[in-house]
Order: C-alpha cells, then structure tokens, then sequence
C-alpha cells in the first residue's frame, strides 16, 4: 500500500510540473506575440535565385554570410515570388541580406545587405533591391620589373553605414603568378580594395602598396590598374637633399654600404610612394640623395637600421649606426642599454637603472593589445614602486610625433616612457612581438620574457629569491 501512495505521489508531481511548465511557455509565447509585427519585404528588380534574410543592425555583416549566420532570421511564409513575411520584434532596426539559391549553375550575389530598416507595424511593407552583381579586375600584368612583387594579397573589403571605419573583408587572393585577378558577382556598393606584398617579401625594395576606395555597380565590371612606386630621377626646384654617414657602434665609418629611399605621400594621394636609386657609402662612409620630393615622409634605411623623417620640407643630414652588438633578448644574456629619448627630446641615461631590477614594456601605438596592457602596467608599476624597481615602457613607433600624442591623452604617470631612436640601434633585427615584456635584474642580465600578462608573477618570484 505504501509503495502505491508513493508512486501517486510521484506521478502527482510530475504532473504539476508539466502543467507549470504549460502555463509559463503559453505565458512567454503571449508576451513574445505581443511584441512582435508582421513584416513584408518587397523584392523590386532583378536578381539572382535565391531568398531574403533578416538580422539585427549591429550583426549586418551576418546576413553577408559571414561569422554565425544563426543569427539570421529566414522568411515565416512567402506570399508570392516578390514578397516574403517575417515576424520581427517591433522597435528593433533590421538588415536584409540574400541567401544565394543553392546550386551549381547558379549564379552567387556575394556580400550584399539592405539600408537599415525599424519594424513598426503589422503589415508593414520594406522594399528592397539586391540586383545583380558587379565584377572587379585588376591587372597585375602590368606591374613594371623593377617592382618586387611576389608574394602578393589581394583583398576588398564591404563599407558598412559608418564608412570606411566600419568594414569588413568579403573576397581576397594571395597571387604568385602575373595574372588578371577578378572577384566576381560582388553586390554593388562601396569597397576598399587592397593589394600589397607581403612584408616579409619587400624588405627595403620598390614595393607593392596599393589601397583605394572603390565602387561597384550592378552588372558592370571595375577595371583597375596597380598603382605602384615610382622612380624618381629629376631635380625640380624646392626639391630637397639628404645627406649622412653610415658608421659601427664605436663611431667608425663604413665604406660600401648600400642605402636605401623609400617615399610616402599624403594618405590621400594615391601615387603615393616613391624610390631612388640607391648610393653606396663612399670611403668615409658618407652618401646622398638629391632632388627629393619635398612634404613627404621619408625613411632612410641601411641594412636593418632606419631614420625615419616625417613631413620633411628641408634639407637634412642624418648619422645610421649599423652593427651594433645587441644581444639577442633571451633569458641569462646581458641586456644591452637602449638609445631612448624621453618626452622633453632629451636622451635617457641608462646609468639611472644601475643596480636596479627593470621591468621592460615594449610596445607602439597600433598594437591594440599593448594599448589594452598599459594601463596595468602602470597600476603593477604604482603597486610595486620602491627604489629597487624601476618600470620602463619602450615605444617603437617609427614616427616619435604619434608616440607623444599618444602619452598627451593618457595619464600612465608612473612609468618612464621612452622612445627607441631607431638611427642608433639595430636591435630591430630580432625577430619578436609585442607587447613584450622583459625582466633584467641588478646585474642586467635578462631573467624574463613574456608576451602575457604573467610579468607581475614572475617578478615577485625574483623577488623572493632576493630575501
């Protein structure tokens, strides 16, 4: 008897449950009725065979069929060959894509999406025209010989409403071979397109480096040729000289070496980079080049050493020091002292780190994880401040002026901030990523490095050991 009362009892709950179950979904499904509209998308014009999907504004790069495309809602019934209805959340900003008709012979419209629509009201008709296709081609045929080329990545990419700012990559390519590059069937609109070698191809030579805004139309193909660097051989009046000298780390001077101009202009010019021929350093170790375009930013280079001058609209002369014996930054090797400059342009005196242990950052301003880290590295540096520490973050940013702009907007006070002058050093040359973090103690032998977050760790257990 009692083994059925518990068997009622059990069958009882359980049907309790359901039925709590039954009422809370009803529940739900009212409210979410309540709040949804029955909206009718339009098709106007031609296309290619396939269907709409909807998703939420902030996910418009969804309905492009890129990243989770769950995120798409498909059409609830379909009232005639030109007309879909959805069930939206009412108030909610919508985009429409197209899903492509699957299908061999089918033609494809690829990264397409609507301007941005509000459910309001049941009933509601949207209308919308993905049309057909536009075709881009570009000419790598006609890159001249004396232009690096090999790798090279193509790549375009879909303008959001925002602009440029707000893009995505929709089609790209890495190219060995000369040949006509097409990306076909793309939906019109705004792009930016990008071909550029890759940087471990380039090195120091004439290079590609060709970006641009574009615009596709429907059915119409968009023919483009490389913009590439151009060797400048004239001297025109206002043009400019640079003059300099190549020497050792001990000041000596080095004869033969070869050295390299290379030009950028304006962002908003596109022809923008320019070459010279290349000098060899005479006995004393000295070169120049004439009949420099004034206004641009310049960089001289020999062999891994830089000088980096921008908006240069005068003559200049300018030392490179090559060779120097920099360590590699390895665990249990002695940390050379670096040639930095602090914010007042004036040289730091690594004598002040003298028997101290040195916490190293090395970063620059477009690496947004080393943006992300400062902050902490500033707040360990606050936490951790005594007269044994000394934490120290080394900028690598070619142009120092962006380096100071930087600073100007933050408060990391309790750091000493440097900047890696790059025509004294060729510490360059190794190979390592940032942010990079590097621990030297007393001594000023290296007993760290990371690129995570782990700095604060490691140096308290070297300080343990110190106790």
């Amino acid at each position: 008897m009692s083994q059925k009362n518990n068997t009622y009892q059990i069958t009882r709950q359980v049907f309790l449950l359901l039925m709590l179950w039954v009422c809370q979904t009803s529940f739900a499904s009212n409210a979410i009725t309540t709040d949804t509209v029955l909206v009718n998308l339009k098709l106007e014009g031609k296309t290619v065979p396939g269907q709409p999907v909807i998703a939420l504004k902030d996910q418009r790069f969804r309905v492009m069929g890129f990243g989770n495309t769950n995120d798409c809602q498909s059409a609830t019934t379909k009232t005639d060959n030109q007309t879909w209805s959805f069930k939206l959340a009412k108030g909610q900003t919508y985009v429409i894509g197209w899903k492509n008709k699957k299908g061999w012979f089918n033609q494809k419209l690829k990264a397409y999406y609507s301007g941005p629509f509000t459910a309001n009201h049941n009933g509601q008709i949207v209308i919308f025209n993905p049309t057909l296709g536009g075709t881009l081609e570009y000419d790598l045929t006609k890159i001249p010989s004396y232009v690096k080329i090999f790798p090279i990545n193509v790549s375009l990419f879909r303008h959001g409403p925002l602009g440029e700012k707000d893009q995505m990559q929709v089609a790209s390519a890495k190219v060995r071979t000369l040949k006509k590059i097409r990306f076909k069937n793309m939906a019109p609109g705004n792009y930016s397109f990008e071909a550029m070698n890759s940087p471990k191809s380039h090195g120091h030579e004439p290079y590609l480096y060709d970006q641009r805004p574009i615009r596709l139309e429907a059915n119409k193909t968009l023919k483009l040729d490389p913009i590439v660097p151009v060797l400048d051989t004239t001297v025109e009046p206002g043009d400019i000289t640079i003059t300099g000298k190549v020497v050792d780390a001990k000041g000596n001077p080095l004869p033969n070496k070869e050295v390299t101009l290379m030009v950028a202009g304006p962002l908003d010019e596109r022809k923008k980079l320019l070459f010279y021929k290349k000098p060899k350093t005479n006995k004393h170790g000295e070169f120049a080049f004439e009949g420099v375009v004034p206004g641009r930013t310049v960089s001289v280079w020999c062999e891994h050493t830089s000088a980096r001058f921008p908006n240069l609209n005068k003559d200049i002369s300018t030392t490179i020091v090559i060779g120097s014996t920099y360590a590699p930054i390895v665990k249990g090797n002695i940390f050379t002292p670096l040639p930095l400059i602090n914010q007042q342009n004036k040289a730091i005196n690594p004598e002040m780190y003298a028997g101290k242990i040195v916490v190293y950052d090395f970063w620059a301003t477009w690496c947004s994880p080393c943006i992300q880290s400062l902050p902490k590295f500033n707040a360990m540096a606050n936490e951790m401040q005594s007269d044994e520490l000394c934490f120290v973050s080394v900028n690598l940013n070619k142009d120092i002026m962006k380096w100071r702009q930087k600073l100007s907007t933050q408060s990391w006070n309790k750091i000493t901030h440097g900047w890696l002058d790059r025509t004294k050093t060729d510490i360059l040359s190794q190979s390592f990523s940032i942010p990079l973090y590097v621990i030297v103690d007393q001594s000023g032998v290296v007993q760290h490095t990371t690129n995570h977050w782990n700095v604060k760790e490691k140096l308290n257990t070297l300080l343990a050991t110190r106790h």
